[in-house]
């Protein structure tokens, strides 16, 4: 059954309800419980140079990154043909189209003549057109304008098309795998089981609200833990998360990807309920994707959902960046959306990674640097996210956890 039939035949919406209610249980009886998920193997060390080490850093680079898929969007990002985004992460510069067919492609940001760059914001163009001599290319790549032509009689035209990047769109998502090459992207292999998982998002549906970036001065790998375990809700968060959220995690691992997500602090309500007075549950999770990106999809009111995605890019082995933009969950139907959206899905989460996330993951990073020779970090049986996590990059860089330098 190919891509679109399947999304109409599937009713995802029904699927999202079913998951939910299941969810809702596992949250009552792990708040019943007075416990989350918990790693069998319990607690994991792990050497502290793991995070700080530049020459694992560099091998993360060159396997973690570039041989892997990395979202760059969603479709709504690329509404129309002629769209054009910009990727300058991870040391190649890329530009990301939507061609006159609808299809999503990705080149090199660079001229077949001298190597300018030829687009630096994203914007919507039909030709490209470089600012240096004015060499043009159309949006399939091919080159279709060269001034003063008798110059280059002797050049082959079809080979100083531009650089192809693999790219592809799939489930409202659109990936690249950042480096040139011609090969296709197999990205349902690539998310193996949890394909059906965020196919079930229709994530095509989400249009773009806001976005920014999130800069901090330490390693990707420890801003990134921050997301990944509610150990520290009551403490960093006091004032701002854990008023809505409790600390038992309901995880679920999907190979190196993962769902996680935390009871709201309501749940308690339906403890002493039987299941027939519950209320309609509503879908959410934190859903991580191997290897940097962080997709939640759930609201702050029931009634106003919205998608963010937090893509994590290293600056250096002790900078980073993260790239954060908030969508509509489905169409915008009005301006009091849009300025919930905005303010719920945006302003606030913006502030609280910044100011409380982040500046934990910078100060404690910065500890790390000067610790001991053979300081481990330490991660409870109760973060098994942060185990996970740190044994997949492991696992594709080629390098033990226990091996650094």
């Amino acid at each position: 059954m190919a891509d679109g039939e399947r999304a109409r035949s599937v009713d995802w919406a029904a699927r999202r309800a079913e998951i939910a209610r299941r969810q809702q249980r596992a949250y009552v009886e792990r708040v019943r419980g007075g416990r989350g998920d918990l790693a069998p193997e319990g607690a994991m060390e792990n050497d502290a140079r793991v995070y700080t080490d530049p020459a694992r850093f560099q091998r993360e680079l060159e396997t973690v990154f570039r041989d892997h898929p990395i979202l760059v969007g969603l479709s709504h990002d690329l509404p129309q043909p002629g769209s054009i985004l910009t990727f300058d992460e991870l040391g190649v510069s890329i530009i990301v189209v939507r061609t006159k067919s609808g299809a999503v492609k990705a080149y090199l940001n660079m001229c077949a003549h001298r190597a300018m760059m030829l687009v630096d914001k994203p914007c919507r163009k039909n030709i490209i057109t470089c600012p240096f001599h004015g060499w043009s290319f159309d949006l399939d790549g091919n080159l279709v304008g060269v001034p003063e032509p008798e110059a280059f009689e002797n050049v082959d035209r079809a080979a100083r098309g531009l650089v192809r990047v693999p790219a592809t769109e799939w489930a409202g998502m659109i990936y690249i795998l950042p480096r040139p090459g011609d090969d296709e992207i197999d990205i349902k292999g690539h998310l193996g089981d949890f394909a059906i998982e965020l196919e079930q998002l229709e994530l095509h549906q989400s249009e773009p609200v806001k976005a920014g970036v999130l800069d901090a001065q330490c390693n990707w790998k420890y801003a990134l833990d921050t997301y990944g375990e509610g150990y520290h809700f009551p403490v960093l968060h006091k004032e701002t998360v854990a008023q809505f959220n409790t600390t038992e995690t309901l995880y679920e691992a999907f190979g190196p990807h993962s769902r996680m997500g935390w009871p709201s602090i309501d749940i308690k309500q339906l403890l002493d309920k039987p299941e027939s007075e519950w209320p309609e549950p509503f879908y959410g999770g934190v859903h991580y994707l191997f290897p940097n990106s962080i997709l939640f999809y759930g609201s702050v009111g029931a009634s106003e959902p919205f998608v963010q995605i937090f893509r994590h890019f290293p600056r250096g082995v002790d900078a980073m960046r993260t790239y954060f933009a908030v969508y509509s969950r489905d169409a915008i139907t009005s301006d009091e959306y849009r300025s919930f959206v905005e303010a719920a899905g945006y302003d606030g989460t913006a502030h609280v990674v910044a100011t409380e996330d982040y500046w934990v993951a910078e100060n404690g990073y910065q500890r790390l640097k000067t610790a001991p020779a053979g300081f481990k970090v330490l991660y409870g049986a109760n973060e098994l996210s942060l185990q996970h996590k740190h044994r997949e990059i492991a696992k594709a860089t080629g390098m033990p956890l226990d091996v650094v330098g």
